[in-house]
């Protein structure tokens, strides 16, 4: 599905493109953003961890009122989690059972290839609502796994280059056009994206906070 997906969002700006060229707008986005890991299990917590994405972008009027933003995107991310309460080998001994317990940190480290498909809904005068998927490429080049126990046990376990995965999310957020002049936009977006599917986190969903920033130029 996330393949199809990929195939939808770089086909449609081609269907588009034969359309009015007055609609189009082309620009760059930057987007510093916040990433954590969510869980389903008590023994998770997530730390944040500084991350950015950017963009050749395009955005498309389909009305007054209705926009279309996608592009062609790179971005690099960090994800850092600990479990808790985990008992190894160490953690226990043969006539005192268990007798310590250990904590293990992940740090993951990945690039990826991203696709938006974002819509702007018009409120009123220049700010607007964001809503919309995007499809990712990623690939984990870095996985750091740390082992502490309160006996004193400590061991680190670095993994490198996993293999990439098609990923989608869902992209939430508001919007602000500053109009420098007649041609040329600066946009101000506080975004929300939350990963629906991602093979690297099976016990939880990764996510963002970003604040994405956009220069356009109308054609």
């Amino acid at each position: 599905m996330s393949k199809n997906l990929l195939i939808f969002f770089f086909l449609f700006p081609f269907v588009l493109i034969g359309q009015d060229l007055e609609k189009w707008q082309l620009g760059v986005q930057l987007r510093p953003i916040m990433s954590g890991v969510t869980s389903y299990q008590s023994d998770y917590s997530s730390q944040p961890n500084f991350c950015f994405s950017g963009y050749a972008g395009a955005l498309y009027t389909i009305n007054s009122n209705i926009t279309f933003n996608t592009g062609l995107g790179f971005g690099w991310n960090k994800y850092s989690r600990t479990q808790s309460n985990l008992i190894f080998e160490w953690d226990i001994d043969p006539e005192a059972g268990v007798i310590s317990s250990s904590v293990l940190d992940e740090n993951f480290t990945t690039r990826s290839i991203e696709i938006p498909a974002i819509f702007n809904f018009k409120l009123f005068n220049n700010l607007y609502a964001v809503g919309g998927v995007q499809a990712n490429l990623r690939q984990v080049i870095g996985i750091d796994r740390t082992i502490r126990s309160s006996a004193g046990k400590y061991e680190e376990l670095i993994l490198k280059d996993a293999n990439p995965a098609f990923t989608a999310s869902v992209v939430i957020g508001l919007g602000y056009q500053f109009e420098l002049t007649e041609k040329i936009n600066i946009h101000a977006e506080p975004l929300f994206r939350w990963n629906l599917t991602d093979p690297i986190m099976t016990a939880g969903n990764l996510y963002e906070s970003a604040l994405q920033i956009g220069c356009f130029v109308r054609l």
